[in-house]
């Protein structure tokens, strides 16, 4: 065990310790208000990273459900809504090529939980 504590401790001086009252909300880390202002096709990114989407005809809105976790939004819209409660999203959600676009960022943010 020797070798492998001082290999990935640092010779034992460091170690595996934090603090989870430190860390953010799922939804402070979803919203993005960096410069960052590119898009990705929504039910690619997030069906090659294990999620559901699903569209909403009616009032043209798309659903991503990833484990426990939902992210919903509308065409044209600048939030979107994560788990129940609002963020802010950096560009509107749009139609490209038929294909819902969305905040990279972001949605990466929320994929990766």
């Amino acid at each position: 065990m020797s070798p492998l504590i001082d290999k990935y401790w640092d010779g034992k001086r460091s170690g595996a310790v934090g603090y989870i009252s430190g860390l953010p909300s799922m939804e402070q880390m979803i919203e993005w208000k960096d410069t960052d202002n590119t898009l990705s096709m929504l039910r690619d990114m997030a069906e090659a990273k294990g999620a559901k989407v699903t569209w909403n005809d009616n009032d043209r809105s798309v659903t991503v459900t990833k484990g426990s976790n939902t992210l919903t939004a509308k065409l044209g819209s600048v939030t979107a809504t994560v788990n129940g409660k609002e963020v802010n999203l950096p560009t509107a959600v749009k139609l490209e090529n038929e294909k819902t676009v969305f905040p990279t960022a972001t949605l990466m943010n929320f994929l990766s939980k």
